[in-house]
């Protein structure tokens, strides 16, 4: 998966990379840096689950906050955080992961796609 990002999005790639390396704290190798996504990729899997039971309200209000308000993804989960939706099951309360979450299961209530416009 990392192959095909570095290939066909070099930029996010880049992004990618860097913000690992940022969490990490030192340059990452690549084994350390398809460790890193692995974990990600577990921990976006554990948020999916997270939010199977979203509401049709809380999807409207999802997509209020990042459509209208132009949350982001950690403005996002912060927000779901405050309204104490799933139990706050969760941390820390901005993930950012999570909040790709949130506005994939909102935006499939409307059926759109999280990572294009207007929600991206």
């Amino acid at each position: 998966m990392l192959g095909i990002l570095k290939r066909e999005e070099p930029e996010k790639f880049k992004g990618f990379r860097s913000q690992m390396e940022k969490q990490a704290g030192k340059p990452l190798t690549p084994e350390e840096l398809i460790k890193f996504f692995q974990l990600a990729d577990k921990r976006m899997s554990e948020f999916t689950g997270l939010v199977k039971g979203m509401t049709l309200g809380q999807a409207v209000q999802v997509r209020l906050w990042r459509v209208d308000g132009h949350m982001t993804w950690r403005r996002v989960t912060r927000a779901a955080y405050l309204e104490g939706w799933f139990n706050r099951g969760w941390g820390p309360p901005s993930n950012q992961l999570l909040g790709m979450s949130l506005c994939e299961k909102a935006a499939m209530f409307f059926k759109e796609n999280f990572r294009e416009p207007p929600w991206n």
